[in-house]
């Protein structure tokens, strides 16, 4: 498993990941045909367009990424396909540019 920052060619599968996990969370609380892509929630692409963002990747695919903003985890997102391996909470313990960006 590898911590990195996010490049560009990482939004599309972020954007998949995001919208998975979104309807994940939200099935049986509401229309999860109706859950709104990353780019279409104006306040969490705020948050992700503002903060500092790292991608977790596992043998070169992305599965997981965050975003922090004034030193609050505002985006944390596991492929479906990987949860309960610990990568949640690998980002939790980054390198250190991260700690410096953040003041974690």
């Amino acid at each position: 498993m590898e911590i990195r920052e996010y490049q560009d060619k990482d939004w599309m599968p972020i954007y998949e990941i995001y919208l998975k996990g979104r309807k994940d969370e939200l099935m049986g609380i509401c229309d999860i045909n109706k859950v709104l892509p990353l780019d279409k929630t104006p306040d969490k692409m705020h948050k992700f367009n503002e903060g500092y963002k790292y991608i977790c990747e596992l043998n070169g695919k992305v599965v997981g990424f965050i975003c922090v903003n004034e030193n609050e985890i505002s985006l944390l997102y596991v492929n479906t396909d990987f949860r309960s391996k610990g990568i949640g909470r690998k980002p939790l313990k980054p390198p250190n540019s991260f700690g410096q960006n953040t003041n974690f």
